[in-house]
């Protein structure tokens, strides 16, 4: 009876995985596409992954969050870099 469920959960933990890995891939897909200075259109994105345009746009969405915290990690950091080398006198 164990062994049925610790089964049930390891599969439940592959399926995660799966669909976070596919996550993965698809706001890297658009990444690239936007280094490349390509416009991500909807109809490519549904042609590659066949998702709905709500999932395209929270992608986007997601992608844009990341950006700004990437941003503002990197500003603060430089920020603190800055202070640390500087000294008020």
């Amino acid at each position: 009876m164990g062994s049925g469920r610790q089964r049930s959960r390891l599969a439940d933990l592959a399926t995660q995985l799966e669909l976070a890995a596919h996550r993965v891939v698809r706001l890297t897909w658009l990444s690239v596409l936007l280094v490349l200075d390509h416009p991500a259109l909807y109809r490519d994105y549904h042609c590659r992954f066949g998702v709905s345009m709500h999932t395209f746009r929270c992608d986007k969405r997601k992608l844009r969050r990341i950006g700004n915290m990437v941003a503002n990690l990197f500003l603060n950091l430089s920020t603190m870099r800055y202070l640390e080398r500087t000294t008020l006198e």
